[in-house]
Parts: C-alpha cells; sequence; structure tokens
C-alpha cells in the first residue's frame, strides 16, 4: 500500500512543480546591443525609423544614485518649441536628435527636473564633442529615490490566435502579480487591461477597462477575455494603444509600464498612426514592453514594430519561446544571444527592473536555455574584473530564496518516486525468488 502511495504522491509532487509558469521567453534590450538592432533594421530591408544617431543621457544626483523619471526638456538656439521627455526608472534618457527634430543643431540646451518639479538644472550638450559612446551626464541637485508607485497596463490581442496567451493569463496573471506585490513592500501598484482584436472581427475592435488597484478585479477583467475572430494579420494594435495611452495613467513619479501581447503587427497603412501612438507613450514616460506571441518573428514588419516600440520607449522586446513545448509554434527571433526562462519569472523581472532601476538578471539555475554569447543582457561582453554584475547579485538575492519550496517540493517528488520504484522492485524480487505461496494441509 505505502508504495503505491508514496509512487502517487510522488508524482503529484513533481508534476505540480513541472505545472508552474508553463510558458517560457527570452528577451533583448536593444539598447544594451544597439549595433545589432541597426543591423537587423537594415537586414529586415524595411527601416521603420532612423534611431542611428542616438545619444545617451545620464541623470543622476549628487552622491551618483539614478535620478529616476527626471524630467527633460531640450530646446535648439533659434527655436522656440522644445522637446519634453521622462527618464527611465535608471535615470537613463535616450535622445534621436534626427527623429526628435534636433538634426542639423549642433548645441542643446536641456532643462533637467525631479519628477515633482522641485529641483532643476540647466546644461548645455554639444553632440559635436560627444565621445564615441555619445554619452551625456547631467547631475540634478538633491537625492535620488526609488519610484514608491507602479501603473501595469495589459494591452492584450484577443483573435483566434491567441488562445495560449490568453488561457495563461487567466492561470497565472494573480499569482504572478501577487508575488509582485509581496516583494514591492510600500509600493502603490494598479493593474490595467486593454483588448483588442481585428478591424473586420466580431463583437469589438478595442475594450478598455482602465485602471484598478484591486487584484481580484484585475482578474475578473481577465476571466473575460476569449480568442475569437480571424487568425490572419494584420490587427488593430493602433487601435488598441490609443485606447491604452488614453487611460488615466498616474504620471512622472510612477513607474509606468504597458505590456503589449501580441502576435501581429498595426495594417500597413495604419503603421504611421501606430509609430505616433509609441512616441506619445514616449512622451510621457511610459515603457512598452511587447511580447512577441506565436510565430511573429517569422513576419519581418512584425518583430520590427515590436522592437522598435520597446526602442523607442526604453523597455524591451519579449517573445515566447518553444521550450515548454506547448502552444502554437514560435518563431525564432533575429537576435544573437538571450536566455530563456519561465515567464512569470522574466515578467516579475521586468517590474522589478522598473521599481529599482537596476536590470535584473536571472538566476541560474532558473535559466532553461541560453543563446549566444550572453552576459548580463549583452552580446560577447566582457567578464566582471571581480565578483558577480550588481544586477545578477541582486536577482540571486531576491528570485532564489523564492524558488526554493518549489525546487524541494521537486527534490522531494523525485527522491518518492524513486523510493517507491525502488521498494516495489524489491517486493517483487523476494515474492519470485520465494515463490508461490502453499496451502498448509488441514
Amino acid at each position: 500500500m505505502w508504495n503505491v502511495f508514496g509512487l502517487a504522491l510522488g508524482l503529484l509532487l513533481v508534476s505540480s512543480s513541472a505545472l508552474a509558469g508553463q510558458l517560457t521567453a527570452g528577451d533583448v534590450d536593444d539598447h544594451l546591443n544597439f549595433d545589432d538592432y541597426l543591423d537587423f533594421i537594415d537586414a529586415a530591408g524595411l527601416p521603420l525609423l532612423d534611431l542611428s544617431d542616438r545619444i545617451t543621457i545620464r541623470i543622476s544626483d549628487s552622491s551618483g544614485r539614478p535620478f529616476s523619471h527626471a524630467k527633460v526638456s531640450i530646446t535648439a538656439s533659434g527655436r522656440r518649441d522644445a522637446a519634453s521627455l521622462v527618464a527611465g526608472a535608471d535615470g537613463v534618457l535616450r535622445l534621436f536628435p534626427a527623429l526628435d527634430g534636433f538634426q542639423g543643431n549642433a548645441i542643446l540646451t536641456l532643462k533637467v527636473q525631479a519628477p515633482d518639479g522641485s529641483m532643476t538644472t540647466i546644461s548645455e550638450l554639444d553632440t559635436g564633442a560627444l565621445g564615441p559612446e555619445r554619452e551625456y551626464a547631467v547631475v540634478l541637485p538633491g537625492q535620488a529615490h526609488a519610484p514608491q508607485a507602479l501603473d501595469l497596463m495589459v494591452v492584450l490581442d484577443t483573435t483566434g490566435s491567441m488562445g495560449d496567451e490568453i488561457g495563461y493569463l487567466k492561470e497565472e496573471f494573480q499569482a504572478i502579480a501577487a508575488r509582485i506585490l509581496d516583494e514591492s513592500p510600500g509600493v502603490e501598484i494598479r493593474f490595467g487591461l486593454t483588448a483588442y482584436r481585428d478591424r473586420s472581427g466580431p463583437e469589438f475592435i478595442t475594450r478598455p477597462y482602465g485602471f484598478t488597484s484591486s487584484l481580484d478585479t484585475m482578474q475578473e477583467w481577465l476571466g473575460e477575455m476569449a480568442s475569437q475572430g480571424n487568425h490572419d494579420w494584420p490587427e488593430a494594435v493602433e487601435d488598441g494603444l490609443r485606447d491604452a495611452l488614453s487611460a488615466d495613467w498616474r504620471g512622472y513619479d510612477a513607474s509606468q509600464v504597458l505590456l503589449l501581447v501580441g502576435d501581429a503587427p498595426p495594417y500597413p497603412e495604419r503603421m504611421a498612426a501606430a509609430l505616433d501612438l509609441v512616441h506619445q507613450g514616449r512622451n510621457a514616460g511610459i515603457r512598452i514592453y511587447p511580447l512577441g506571441a506565436s510565430d511573429i518573428a517569422t513576419d519581418p514588419m512584425g518583430e520590427q514594430f515590436f522592437r522598435a516600440a520597446a526602442v523607442l520607449t526604453q523597455g524591451r522586446y519579449l517573445f515566447l519561446t518553444d521550450d515548454s513545448g506547448l502552444g502554437n509554434p514560435h518563431g525564432e527571433p533575429s537576435i544573437r544571444c538571450y536566455v530563456v526562462t519561465d515567464l512569470d519569472n522574466l515578467l516579475r523581472r521586468v517590474v522589478q527592473s522598473e521599481l529599482t532601476g537596476l536590470r535584473v538578471e536571472p538566476a541560474p539555475e532558473e535559466v532553461l536555455r541560453t543563446v549566444g554569447g550572453y552576459r548580463a543582457g549583452m552580446c560577447d561582453a566582457p567578464a566582471p574584473s571581480s565578483g558577480v554584475a550588481p544586477s545578477a547579485s541582486l536577482a540571486q538575492g531576491m528570485v532564489v530564496a523564492d524558488e526554493a519550496p518549489t525546487l524541494f517540493l521537486l527534490i522531494v517528488g523525485i527522491v518518492i518516486v524513486v523510493t517507491g520504484i525502488a521498494s516495489a522492485v524489491y517486493v517483487g524480487q523476494r515474492r519470485q525468488r520465494a515463490g508461490p505461496k502453499r496451502r498448509d494441509a488441514r
């Protein structure tokens, strides 16, 4: 009896560990591999934007800490209009002079303010004097602090090909969000949802829900989602973005993250309008993290739009992989190096990065597969001179302890299964040697 019970218990523990976080994913920060990104645009033959003149502005306080979400107003001599942009949680602002309307202007005036406007500094940037890395540092008086609020908006393609992804969000989002809440004490977090389909699809084109502070309400909204309609490309991405960006975002003092989950690009004739909406999000300090599903990588325009949205808003491009063996096939992205983890692990690391201003790497045991010469988000990067990179150290301290119970259950389950099998084999062998039992003669 114990053999059967032990075997069943062990299999249950092993299977419950394997079912946690079924979908797998990788990601790329194209700003860390910018030459690769420019090569991708050239190879695709579909250049949506000219981003080759990128300038990186790093904003810190007097002690060297990144100044999260600093507001930056940029003007050029002879021009009255200004570009207003927002630095990331890491204090970094990526400027594209040609795209931002400053091409041909050698001297730019930067007015940098704290998110609440309490501190200001003015600096002149001579673009002709920049080094090969084209970086510029600004020190803002006062003391920087980590964001204490997060708005997380999910913009979800609900057409017929998205059944696996919708099912995953219904099953896993509440657990992922609960972990984020536990790992972010003192941070006010709101969740939002906007659904979109095809312009010729059934029922609706978009369905905006806005924001809520209630995780239960967000789960109810997700419960209403169902994949329906055309399996063809493209989709009403532009409409979904417009409704999502029209929600009541909290503004500069909060980390603002838009998770765009889809498997198709906008309509070709609406691509320019979709990129204009990405610019609006960038100006408002909203970071777009596209999650490419199904075989979006097989359409160069689809992957290029998703990656362009991430590059412009200083997010990252996330993509599903086939490592889980579940759902529709996923195309291999045009990315030279990345690591694969469970999707729930990746989403939690993205949020932690947006709240801490640090890149949070997975712990070694969380990596399912490594492609290329990956090191802390960079391809073929040299090893650190001493110890583990700070971001990797932070990730290990934050994540490994949380995963220990799951790992423990997995090990216990395996031990029980092996013990049960060995015990069953041993008993069987003894019975075989003893032969059949004979009844005593009366």
